[in-house]
């Protein structure tokens, strides 16, 4: 479901063409993670099969949540995804989807997937670029910095896995850096997006 409540605990949706557009969703100093950089995260996790496990939160899963141990400190939340049609698939509950970068006119775009019923990170070449999935930040550079805070004022929390300075949360942010708002949409007009 569309709502604001749902939009603080476990971030907003973004189709392919907000992830591509040049204004930017990341704050500044900031990026989209690249399918390598996921991989990356993937690796210094253990691999596919039990990465998810160790980025999963303990709690706000359906049962039975296997492998989560967040011992990465990653927090991943099941925020659930949207169709190309605007619809919400599966339980808010069940499943947590992540975009990784593209570029500007891609017509498919990486993604990666934890469910509660596994423990592995699944990555996708997904060929819907109408869907829409949550989005992680990772950091350009090094950063003393414990947070980051997005051009709406929310801030998130840091963790960092490996070498990689990733957002703790899933991004909130409805304004693009430049300050355009990104647009938010019903069901009926989820599909006419770009």
């Amino acid at each position: 479901e569309n709502s604001t409540a749902n939009g603080t605990t476990y971030g907003k949706l973004y189709n392919g063409y907000a992830i591509m557009d040049p204004r930017g969703l990341a704050p500044y100093g900031w990026h989209i993670p690249s399918n390598d950089e996921w991989t990356t995260l993937q690796n210094e996790l253990g691999g596919n099969t039990v990465a998810g496990g160790k980025m999963k939160a303990t709690t706000l899963w359906l049962a039975p949540n296997t492998g989560a141990t967040n011992s990465s400190g990653f927090t991943a939340l099941p925020g659930g995804a949207r169709g190309s049609g605007g619809m919400f698939f599966g339980p808010i509950l069940n499943a947590a989807y992540w975009w990784s970068s593209a570029d500007v006119g891609a017509t498919s775009i990486w993604q990666r997937q934890v469910q509660s019923d596994w423990g592995g990170l699944t990555s996708y070449l997904n060929t819907n670029i109408r869907h829409g999935f949550s989005v992680r930040c990772i950091k350009d550079v090094a950063t003393t910095n414990n947070t980051v805070t997005d051009i709406d004022g929310n801030h998130y929390n840091l963790v960092t896995i490996g070498n990689q300075i990733w957002t703790q949360s899933n991004l909130n942010v409805s304004r693009y850096r430049n300050g355009d708002p990104i647009p938010q949409a019903t069901l009926s007009e989820w599909s006419t997006l770009t």
